[in-house]
């Protein structure tokens, strides 16, 4: 059961995260933000989604390149994590297909 509940770990982290729920003493508490996501239609899921988001610094810098840049925001970020890349900032895992930050 443990390890069942281990999967849950990242859901409830973006949960938190997001305003959607609150962890108290194990429980997990949906918040009325919470509700109202769970009550919604997609469309609008994903503008709650879109306006939490905003907030956090990544998806602010994407938003903004995208709003400076416009079609050309793709190649910009693209030469960002080339460049990144090449300097050991970011890694790339083929087998994952993720980027991240490489260790220091």
């Amino acid at each position: 059961m443990g390890a069942d509940l281990a999967a849950f770990a990242p859901l409830r982290d973006v949960a938190e995260h997001l305003g959607f729920a609150q962890v108290e003493a194990g429980d997990i508490i949906l918040l009325s933000l919470g509700e109202v996501y769970a009550e919604a239609s997609i469309p609008v899921r994903k503008k709650i989604v879109a306006s939490r988001i905003l907030r956090v610094p990544l998806i602010r810098f994407l938003d903004r390149l995208k709003g400076e840049f416009g079609n050309e925001a793709e190649h910009q970020l693209a030469t960002a994590v080339a460049w990144g890349r090449f300097a050991a900032l970011l890694a790339y895992d083929k087998g994952s297909d993720e980027l991240y930050l490489e260790a220091e």
